[in-house]
């Protein structure tokens, strides 16, 4: 979560004394100075609420989307921001939003109407809770606006998972449109025109150099990897373009014994064949969705002899054929 040390830190920023709020939730001294931190879904509603409760302020997640500071939410939100277009911000967005949360999960559909963003969390009909909700759909709203250079601009509609507060009209007259309740999930909706609509702020170039670093940063993984695992993604993906690497090389690139690294494997209940297959399919749906690149461009990063291998795959992976799949979600042909 990025969201406890930034509800603690607008807390400590309104002269509230946190000592007592940390020590109660059992977090670090030093929580608001941290990026990022690992807490069960409890700790980021108790955190909420006793935000609400020491401020006594029923729209604090949504004032602290006013409050934070450009850059925020790192290299996540500059890649947003340098994105051609709405509908580019949107796939980016889902894309990477794996380096954010690996319990949220995030969707982005146009069914030719609109665009929809979905946002929730499996079983949790509250999702990460109204003040966290508001900040989520918020900042996407925010940050959209000031990429436009367009400080009225509105959706089409918003969702959201928790049931609706006291008093709402606050929420209505910030987002500017349509907004409903009690749904189990957020949503945030633009018509399909809209997502055409380019952004002031776009940059083709740094786009490029955040998408690299952001597809090494998720090739390599999320969710509390070791260091040898994280190795072994990155070891294989830069591997990748000569063909499918052995367990043999990689393991003696990395350092370790075919064994060690076999062992490995098998504490994950996985194999060597999977994680590179994994690996490649990561890759080729970023790769495919940037539109960049063409398919024998993607089969030779991916370590494909020809192309038709590659078409196969990605089928298998997704389903549908890259050219079917950029037509699905906007890509450039």
């Amino acid at each position: 979560s990025q969201v406890v040390p930034l509800f603690i830190a607008r807390l400590a920023d309104l002269g509230i004394d946190v000592e007592p709020v940390i020590h109660e939730l059992g977090l670090p001294p030093e929580v608001m100075g941290m990026r990022e931190i690992d807490v069960p879904l409890a700790v980021i509603h108790a955190v909420s609420d006793r935000a609400e409760a020491l401020t006594g302020d029923p729209m604090f997640g949504l004032h602290v989307v006013s409050w934070l500071p450009r850059g925020a939410y790192g290299l996540l939100e500059f890649i947003v921001r340098s994105a051609r277009d709405v509908r580019e911000a949107a796939t980016r967005l889902v894309r990477y939003n794996a380096m954010l949360n690996d319990m949220a999960t995030l969707s982005f559909a146009d069914d030719g109407t609109e665009g929809v963003m979905t946002h929730g969390i499996r079983g949790e009909p509250l999702a990460v809770g109204r003040h966290v909700n508001e900040l989520v759909i918020g900042m996407m709203v925010r940050v959209l606006r000031e990429s436009m250079a367009d400080p009225r601009w509105s959706p089409r509609r918003v969702w959201f998972a928790h049931p609706a507060p006291a008093d709402p009209a606050p929420i209505t007259a910030w987002f500017g449109t349509e907004i409903s309740f009690g749904h189990g999930h957020n949503e945030l909706a633009v018509a399909s025109e809209a997502l055409a609509q380019p952004l002031r702020s776009a940059d083709s170039a740094l786009l490029a150099v955040l998408d690299e670093q952001a597809m090494r940063l998720l090739a390599a993984g999320t969710g509390g990897l070791d260091d040898l695992w994280l190795k072994l993604r990155e070891t294989i993906r830069l591997a990748l373009r000569d063909g499918a690497p052995s367990l043999d090389d990689v393991a003696h690139t990395m350092g370790t014994t075919p064994r060690t690294l076999q062992r490995r494997l098998e504490e994950r209940a996985t194999t060597f064949s999977a994680v590179i297959d994994e690996i490649r399919r990561d890759l080729a749906t970023m790769y495919v969705e940037g539109g960049a690149l063409g398919d024998v461009e993607i089969a030779f990063l991916l370590g494909y002899g020809e192309r038709r291998a590659f078409v196969r795959a990605f089928k298998r992976w997704t389903g549908a054929t890259p050219a079917a799949f950029r037509l699905r979600v906007g890509a450039r042909p």
